[in-house]
């Protein structure tokens, strides 16, 4: 029996008509009978069991993204990692018509200092929200941040409500803003543009007056205040600004009798009963000292502290040093964590 290695080829055998081409194309055929008939076809040696048909992930709608980052952001605060919130928040803002957000995005802005995105939050806030009184007073204090002053008064003036008593009400507040924001030129300057918008204004008058002490602008600030006196006679507010503007001119005397006045007449506030006790102890006048400190511990009681040190003064201006160290002794004892005693 021959071996199958010794097996001669018949020359008469050939192959079928068609040949290898014709059983590749017959297998390209049968593959492509048995894939799948939608859009998705296997490519050709991929196994059909391991083929996993693409899916389109679901689209996250503009809200779920707002409250991503807006927990993103509460995260981050409570890491202590007030950037990254701040940034968190100005994503959120920018995406939401939310007033409360841009707000929020803001005051972070500038918690972080980053003056720039403050800026664009407070007039995305403004925007959202044209109503909003302070919104238009931190971006008019962004705007001064950056140096823009004509449009700082341009959004001071829009802001201010057209209702009197609001309006006074609004001045005031601003005023008190830009006193510990910007008490120099600039926030005398915008001051100025509310007291020419609104000439009869008493307290567009008393905040300019006050800006422009505190920028040692003392003839402009004399004006002022006179003119918060003639609109409004009987304004405590008013005639201490005078005498401290008397005491800026150094006009002790003067100052001293304004601040009489106003004690005789029954005025107990804390800023005047302080600047015009020091006052008179500063001008040897004892008998007023001694009635406006009488009036410290008894009045206001956050004043109690101070009274006792500035009657420790006074008796030490009198050479009673016994009976000074006395007072201040008396006053440790009550109030034994007072760094002032």
């Amino acid at each position: 029996m021959s071996s199958f290695a010794n097996w001669k080829l018949n020359r008469a055998f050939r192959w079928p008509r068609y040949g290898v081409r014709g059983m590749a194309v017959g297998l390209l055929m049968g593959l492509s009978a048995c894939a799948p008939l939608d859009g998705d076809r296997l490519r050709l040696f991929d196994r059909a069991d391991t083929a996993i048909a693409t899916e389109t992930p679901p689209a996250v709608s503009t809200a779920e993204t707002v409250t991503t980052q807006v927990l993103a952001a509460e995260l981050a605060l409570g890491r202590n990692h007030p950037a990254a919130a701040s940034q968190r928040y100005a994503e959120a803002a920018r995406l939401s018509s939310d007033p409360a957000l841009a707000r929020r995005a803001a005051e972070l802005a500038m918690r972080v200092d980053e003056p720039d995105r403050a800026l664009a939050m407070a007039e995305r806030w403004q925007a959202l929200d044209p109503d909003s009184l302070e919104a238009h007073q931190i971006l008019c204090i962004m705007q001064l941040e950056q140096g823009a002053i004509d449009q700082a008064r341009a959004t001071l003036v829009d802001g201010v409500p057209e209702d009197p008593e609001a309006r006074e009400a609004a001045i005031g507040r601003l005023g008190s803003l830009l006193q510990r924001q910007f008490p120099d030129r600039a926030g005398v300057t915008v001051m100025q543009s509310l007291t020419k918008a609104y000439p009869d204004s008493p307290s567009a008058q008393l905040a300019l007056g006050r800006l422009a002490l505190g920028a040692d602008e003392l003839g402009l600030a004399q004006d002022a205040v006179d003119q918060a006196i003639a609109l409004r006679d009987d304004w405590t507010a008013a005639r201490l600004l005078r005498a401290e503007l008397l005491q800026a001119q150094d006009r002790p005397d003067a100052a001293l009798a304004q601040y009489r006045r106003l004690f005789e007449a029954g005025e107990r506030g804390p800023r005047l009963l302080s600047m015009a006790a020091v006052l008179a102890i500063n001008t040897e006048a004892y008998a007023l000292a001694e009635a406006i400190l009488e009036a410290m511990r008894e009045e206001p009681p956050g004043l109690v502290v101070q009274s006792r040190v500035l009657e420790g003064d006074l008796l030490r201006t009198r050479g009673e040093y016994a009976q000074s160290l006395a007072v201040l002794t008396e006053g440790l004892e009550s109030h034994p964590r007072s760094m002032d005693l």
